[in-house]
């Protein structure tokens, strides 16, 4: 980059109203290009043209995901890894007009993620091919569109193998946008906000930003910088003239005083806003937003993860981006879902594993606060360590998602080949060296896992000395010995499992010899880590066990997002919430999925027809005691710190009726209560909706459960019925989902098979207001409905 020629103006005292400009002044648009495209599977001739009759063609909207939609087969070449769903080749058309505000400015089509291989055409001309497919790209397409239209963009999305190890989808998967701009403008992702210090009265915020000339002369202009709190007050100004080369691109440093500074937490994710005008003369040449927040944060070997000079621990999950029937392409609201779930069992800090995830679930781990550990790679094929491969997929990858207050930690690989290769500690070095030139305010991890074979006691690579926080996967049992061999060290479970992991005993479907003393080794990480992330939080596509299974069942949150019991153990270590929760273990049935990494199966139910005398049930508690009494009589008391693996266990005589279990403090004082009930015979259909009023936005979604239960109420153990779906008003039915993985029906269509008595329909909102009725039947059932109302404006 070229450097400026900058005069400091002043930081001036803001006054206390909103950084604003009217939209007929502001000279940059985004507009939404999600809406109304043409799809087709196959490779078909001239495609890209745009006199391509495309008629015929499917219609829909974006994100989308081909994969997804099957059919499922054996044969597929996805295999194990992909879950059996099909690949290929799909082509997406859209024409379009240019917007009102786009003449006589740069256009930029923006691609926030195409899987895997994208081709992009605009009017016929080939604007190139993007290979990264989890990263967004600009295109100007200024050259190719004409101003009074019609234009046809073309998108070739080619996955011609199975690409990662495990489920990627296929398709547009992430949001489309069409952009206006200035050529003397902010560059895209081009600010970079920092806070060197942070004082109770005063924090230091220093914004970089990359200013772009395309045109053929030098100019002169001026960057203002503003930055609004979190009620949207102006509280700190700059203003710095910068002489701009032709045709270069330019980075101006500035400082500004933020006076008592509400800090991003977990609890409070507060959330400021630089606003970035270019000015030459009067003339406003852009107008740039980006939001960050004002923290501290230090890994520490004794002390651990600091948040704003406060120990945190790090109570983490590893997910993979798929999200149930929606496959790679998860809406907004469905990731904002699932991390309102995983926020109810009190995780607050989440992985995003193997591979950059989308800037909007990045935006909302800021606002919900979620800390996030940001990956870039996975395995590093065909690294070097002259940036072969890597580098220029590290520096977006860095520049896009820097700003984020969440993110409070990079990561550059995952279990690489290369741990005990000579080349490793080279590529590892180049790329914390990469990072600390783009990023130095955050730590570099690369995930290890020493050999599996030999019981987790191989050795540990020597790329663990070249990285701030040594993160090891499945090593937790061996936290305490490292902790003694290399005190330095800031360890951190990068992937742990939920219970007795890697066990012979468990895998030969038996529980620890003693269970009564045993000592859970997922425990360890408490005690000797920062943090650490299960793996993984949410069921997904994927990474099967084999035909038929089509995906990873060990997990606490099934592919519909309901809790399964054993998340009720995770939150009873996670959350400082009052929690109980009474499970069955159930000896007689298989884990699914891998054995190894699954928690033993219970069940939170009580129909045990016929199982004996006396079930063992499991009580997850975070309380000092617990209570149990079935049909009203007390079955006595036991204390949580009687069970070193922290799950109480009884043996209670198998009796239909209410087994029921109060959680009690060191004083007696109720904190928590829990019953299950016996069901009686299938009667009826139950739904529930997350949300009852949608915006009527054509992307918001409504997420309906459907229960089977009894005639009161009570939801039957493991119904399986096929329920039928009909919808009224302006919406769609997305996808329809059961949790069991084993199932090959489609997840589109209008209808779905119960599993354990459940399963889950999303309805789309439509682009007009207006009621919605979805209505459930199943054959010998009462049928069910429910409202859902969209409107206009929200």
């Amino acid at each position: 980059m070229t450097g400026p020629c900058i005069v400091l103006l002043a930081h001036l005292a803001a006054a206390a109203a909103p950084a604003t400009d009217s939209e007929a002044a502001a000279p940059r648009h985004v507009v939404c290009f999600d809406f109304d495209w043409r799809f087709a599977t196959g490779d078909p001739a001239d495609a890209a043209e745009p006199r391509f009759d495309d008629r015929e063609w499917r219609k829909l909207d974006l994100p989308h995901d081909f994969s997804v939609e099957g059919p499922v087969a054996k044969d597929n070449p996805t295999c194990t890894r992909g879950g059996f769903f099909p690949l290929g080749t799909g082509w997406y058309r859209k024409q379009f007009v240019l917007p009102d505000g786009f003449a006589q400015k740069r256009v930029l089509l923006r691609f926030d993620g195409v899987m895997y291989f994208a081709d992009v055409y605009v009017n016929g001309h080939h604007l190139g091919r993007e290979a990264n497919p989890y990263l967004t790209r600009h295109w100007d397409i200024t050259e190719y569109v004409d101003p009074a239209g019609p234009n046809t963009v073309a998108v070739r999305a080619d996955v011609p193998q199975q690409m990662e190890r495990w489920y990627t989808g296929a398709g547009i998967y992430r949001h489309v946008w069409l952009v206006a701009v200035e050529p003397v403008r902010v560059r895209e992702f081009g600010t970079y906000t920092t806070t060197p210090t942070v004082e109770p009265d005063l924090a230091t915020v220093e914004v970089r930003t990359d200013l772009v000339n395309q045109t053929g002369t030098a100019r002169s202009c001026t960057l203002e910088t503003v930055i609004v709190d979190p009620r949207g007050n102006r509280v700190a100004e700059a203003a710095t003239v910068v002489e701009l080369p032709a045709k270069a691109d330019t980075t101006v440093a500035q400082e500004l005083g933020v006076p008592q500074p509400r800090l991003w937490s977990i609890e409070t994710p507060d959330l400021y806003r630089t606003v970035s005008r270019v000015l030459e003369g009067d003339r406003l040449r852009d107008r740039y937003e980006s939001s960050f927040g004002i923290r501290t944060i230090r890994f520490d070997a004794e002390e651990g993860f600091s948040l704003n000079g406060r120990q945190v621990f790090l109570r983490g999950v590893c997910l993979h981006q798929d999200i149930g029937g929606f496959g790679a392409a998860g809406p907004d609201r469905a990731i904002e879902r699932r991390l309102e779930i995983l926020k109810s069992m009190g995780v607050n800090a989440i992985r995003t594993s193997h591979n950059p995830y989308s800037i909007e679930f990045l935006e909302l781990c800021d606002r919900m606060g979620f800390v996030v550990i940001d990956e870039c790679f996975d395995k590093w094929h065909g690294f070097r360590p002259d940036g072969t491969g890597w580098r220029e997929s590290l520096q977006r990858f860095l520049a896009r998602d820097r700003n984020h207050p969440s993110v409070v930690l990079w990561s550059v690989g995952n279990e690489v080949a290369q741990q005990l290769r000579p080349e490793g500690v080279p590529i590892l070095k180049a790329m914390v060296e990469e990072v600390r030139r783009h990023d130095p305010t955050r730590p570099v991890m690369c995930a290890l896992r020493p050999n599996w074979h030999d019981g987790g006691r191989g050795r540990i690579s020597d790329m663990a000395h070249h990285m701030d926080v040594v993160s090891l996967n499945y090593q937790s049992q061996r936290f305490e010995q490292l902790r003694r061999e290399h005190p330095e060290w800031v360890l951190l479970g990068a992937e742990t499992t939920p219970y007795y992991a890697m066990r012979r005993d468990w895998q030969q479907h038996r529980a620890p010899p003693d269970r009564s003393v045993a000592e859970n080794p997922w425990l360890e990480a408490q005690r000797h880590a920062v943090g650490q992330f299960l793996w993984t939080g949410c069921e997904y596509l994927g990474e099967s066990s084999g035909w038929p299974d089509i995906g990873w069942w060990n997990a606490p949150i099934d592919l519909c997002g309901r809790r399964k019991p054993h998340s009720y153990f995770i939150e009873s270590l996670y959350s400082d919430r009052p929690v109980v929760q009474l499970a069955v273990r159930d000896a007689e049935a298989p884990a699914p999925g891998r054995y190894e990494w699954s928690f033993p199966p219970v069940f939170s139910h009580w129909n045990w027809e016929g199982r004996g005398e006396t079930l063992e049930v499991w009580t997850f508690t975070n309380a000092h005691s617990v209570e149990l009494a079935l049909n009203g009589e007390s079955l006595g008391t036991k204390l949580l710190a009687d069970f070193p693996d922290r799950i109480i266990k009884w043996d209670v005589p198998n009796r239909p009726g209410v087994l029921g279990a109060v959680a009690r403090d060191k004083g007696g004082k109720d904190r928590a209560v829990h019953q299950v009930k016996t069901a009686g015979e299938p009667a009826r259909i139950a739904m529930e909706v997350d949300r009852p009023t949608r915006a009527a936005d054509g992307q918001d979604l409504a997420h309906v459960e459907v229960w089977i239960t009894d005639e009161v109420g009570t939801v039957l153990p493991d119904a399986e019925r096929l329920v039928r779906f009909e919808i009224e008003g302006p919406g769609r039915i997305a996808t329809v989902v059961s949790a069991n993985l084993r199932s090959h029906e489609s997840f589109r269509g209008r209808r779905r098979t119960t599993y354990r008595s459940h399963a889950l329909a999303v309805v789309r909102a439509g682009r007009e207001g207006g009621a919605i009725r979805l209505t459930a039947t199943a054959d010998g059932l009462k049928s069910a409905t429910v409202d859902i109302r969209c409107r206009e404006g929200l």
